[in-house]
């Protein structure tokens, strides 16, 4: 039996980007072909300390409307959101976050139109 797989960290580069790693990025651009056209946002969210933060800020994000799906994790501090890009902005998604009482500091955009170069810095 092996030893399970640490969980990776993320880290915000000095665009406010996400640094994943490769595996990861992968994985994030694949789920964004779960639909057509939909899109995925990658959140670093500060001041997560427990699950009921998670709950909070899912859903804050469900709220919205065109966010198709929002998985969020406080260990990492961060939420990943798939989203139809038609209907759903990622500001409106950073706005929903921050008003819930948190701090967005930093998100890139993978998919639908973009390069996976997207993003920028958050308040």
């Amino acid at each position: 039996m092996s030893d399970p797989k640490p969980e990776p960290s993320l880290s915000v580069n000095a665009h406010g980007q996400l640094d994943l790693p490769p595996d990861e990025a992968i994985r994030a651009d694949a789920r964004t072909d779960s639909v057509a056209g939909d899109a995925m946002l990658l959140l670093r969210v500060a001041g997560m300390t427990c699950h009921n933060c998670e709950v909070h800020v899912g859903d804050a994000l469900r709220g919205i409307r065109g966010v198709r799906e929002a998985e969020i994790d406080f260990n990492s501090g961060s939420a990943s959101v798939l989203y139809d890009p038609k209907v759903a902005e990622p500001t409106a998604m950073v706005d929903a976050v921050t008003e819930a009482g948190y701090d967005v500091t930093g998100f890139q955009k993978l998919g639908a139109g973009g390069d996976g170069s997207g993003g920028g810095g958050g308040g």
